[in-house]
């Protein structure tokens, strides 16, 4: 995938500016936390439907608001 990948929830994704684009659709967790900084970047909202319920409960698993 062209990011290093660690076990457990502090993993680093390594994300650049390249990566920041605006989506509508994610496959994976770079891809989703890339498209999140693309509209927080840009201070508009924004949609993006993560391919599967795990990329989903990743997302979650990083967020320290439970």
């Amino acid at each position: 995938m062209g990011y290093r990948e660690n076990k457990g929830k502090n993993q680093k994704l390594d994300i650049r500016k390249k990566d920041v684009q605006r989506r509508t659709e994610a496959s994976d967790e770079k891809q989703l936390w890339g498209g999140i900084l693309y509209y927080l970047e840009h201070g508009v909202g924004g949609e993006i439907v993560p391919e599967t319920e795990e990329l989903c409960e990743k997302l979650e698993n990083r967020s320290s608001i439970k």
